[in-house]
C-alpha cells in the first residue's frame, strides 16, 4: 500500500525524516496551487516552508488543482493555471498534478506535449 499525503507547512527536516522512516510507502506529497492563482478549498495555512520544500525535499510531489473552488469559470482561469504549472515544472521539476476538470486535463496534456 502506498499513500498520497497532503502538504503541511513544515521545515525540510520534517519531510526528510518522513522519507527516511516511511519513504517506501509514500507515493507523493500533494500541495495546493498558489492561492493567488486558485483557492485550494483547505483552510488557509502558512507558506513559510513551501519553497524550501519544493527545492530541497526529495519526495515525489504533485500539485492539486481543485476546480470545485474556482473563483471564475475555467475559461477565465485556465491560462493562469497553465502558466503556474509550467513554472512549477521548469523551476521545481513538478511533473504530477491532480485535476478533476476534463477541459483542464486536455489543456494540460496539450501544453506539456510541446
Amino acid at each position: 500500500m502506498r499513500f498520497c499525503l497532503p502538504y503541511i507547512d513544515q521545515p525540510p527536516s520534517f519531510w526528510k525524516k518522513l522519507k527516511t522512516d516511511y519513504g517506501e510507502y509514500i507515493e507523493e506529497i500533494y500541495f495546493p496551487m498558489s492561492a493567488h492563482i486558485l483557492p485550494s478549498g483547505r483552510p488557509k495555512q502558512s507558506n513559510s516552508y513551501i519553497f524550501s520544500f519544493l527545492e530541497n525535499v526529495d519526495l515525489p510531489k504533485s500539485v492539486l488543482i481543485n476546480p470545485v473552488v474556482l473563483p471564475q469559470s475555467i475559461e477565465k482561469t485556465e491560462d493562469k493555471i497553465l502558466n503556474e504549472l509550467l513554472m512549477l515544472s521548469h523551476n521545481y521539476g513538478i511533473t504530477r498534478t491532480t485535476v478533476s476538470d476534463l477541459q483542464l486535463c486536455k489543456s494540460i496534456k496539450t501544453i506539456f506535449k510541446k
